[in-house]
């Protein structure tokens, strides 16, 4: 991890915890139209586990100590866990409404900065370009 940014918005705590398999869950469910266990399988699994070191990033610039956990892992677990589900971003971006995007893979972004954060910003990038275009 880089020198955080201190720009970043504030999330509680508790939620950086609880919340770190969506940057690398919902963005992937979102533009290829899978289910939640699809996106840690291959093909998609690497940038999944990459989007969760990022928030592990991320979780130390804001404080939150998540020393002792696999980011990696965890978004496998919670892949498994709600691998029937359609994720709410899915959803969103089918409906052509508005995203939590900027709520999960920006506030990774902006929380240790757009170049350490590649894949978090890339997701960000593309889910908004998606919304946009069929705007």
């Amino acid at each position: 991890c880089l020198t955080p940014n201190d720009r970043g918005r504030s999330r509680p705590k508790a939620s950086m915890g609880e919340t770190r398999g969506e940057p690398g869950i919902t963005p992937i469910t979102a533009l290829t139209d899978v289910r939640n266990g699809a996106a840690f399988r291959d093909p998609l699994g690497g940038t999944a586990a990459a989007a969760a070191r990022e928030v592990a990033c991320a979780a130390g610039a804001s404080g939150v100590d998540l020393t002792g956990t696999d980011g990696a892992e965890a978004t496998a677990r919670v892949a498994r866990a709600t691998a029937a589900n359609r994720s709410s971003m899915a959803q969103e971006l089918a409906a052509n409404g508005r995203t939590e995007v900027d709520l999960i893979n920006g506030y990774v972004v902006e929380q240790i900065g757009a170049q350490p954060a590649p894949v978090n910003r890339t997701f960000a990038a593309l889910v908004r370009a998606r919304k946009d275009i069929r705007d």
